[in-house]
């Protein structure tokens, strides 16, 4: 069987670019591996982490029902945010 070696990184989801570059920044020295990334903090993690498949196409972007696997799963900030994606932009 397989080794798996799992990193937890803190990244700030309520920045300007929703924790985005702070992903691609972790994204640029995991090149010789198979990524998998899944949203499982407040919602805003899942824009960063899909501004990082903008960056990085081969990254496979995995849906977490996050209630089940996250204690502290954030109910909701308040109002909405609206956001445009753009490859390549945010780097």
């Amino acid at each position: 069987m397989g080794k798996i070696d799992v990193t937890c990184h803190s990244i700030d989801f309520y920045n300007d670019d929703f924790g985005g570059n702070s992903i691609i920044e972790i994204l640029n020295k995991l090149e010789d591996y198979n990524i998998i990334l899944a949203s499982i903090g407040p919602k805003t993690s899942a824009i960063g982490a899909y501004i990082a498949y903008m960056h990085y196409p081969a990254v496979a972007l995995c849906y977490v029902p996050c209630s089940k696997y996250n204690v502290d799963y954030c109910k909701g900030i308040g109002k909405g945010l609206d956001y445009t994606f753009t490859r390549g932009a945010n780097k």
